[in-house]
């Protein structure tokens, strides 16, 4: 069993993808855009935020250059996950990741040189700006 973690660059808006077995990697694409757009959902996204993010929806692109801010980013949303189920106990399968992810966007994040932003909002912001644009 694995767990991914996703976190978007500019907002910091975190996915989290628990109890993948090796067939879902055949799936990964779709099981991204699951949780992206349940996650969202669980945000607080309206129908505007929902159609923007499914016109920009392509086949997920993992970027490959090494940004040291986005992994501080990655090892706490990690560390708040582990956190919580030592708080917790359940069985990493039956949590749900949509909700996990929600949870996560909706702490503040650090970004070095921008400051102090709460990934949920930014995401929801993100989107209503390329809804704006079309």
């Amino acid at each position: 069993m694995t767990v991914f973690f996703f976190v978007h660059d500019e907002t910091r808006f975190s996915l989290f993808l628990p109890a993948l077995t090796k067939p879902d990697f055949a799936e990964l694409n779709d099981l991204f855009i699951d949780a992206f757009m349940n996650t969202l959902l669980k945000c607080g996204a309206d129908e505007r935020h929902m159609t923007a993010a499914q016109q920009c929806l392509r086949p997920l692109l993992v970027d490959t250059q090494c940004n040291r801010s986005v992994q501080g980013t990655l090892n706490r949303v990690k560390f708040e996950v582990e956190c919580m189920l030592e708080d917790e106990p359940v069985d990493l399968a039956e949590v749900a990741g949509y909700s996990v992810g929600a949870w996560l966007s909706d702490t503040p994040r650090n970004i070095k040189g921008k400051g102090m932003l709460w990934p949920d909002r930014a995401m929801l912001e993100l989107l209503e700006s390329l809804d704006a644009g079309s």
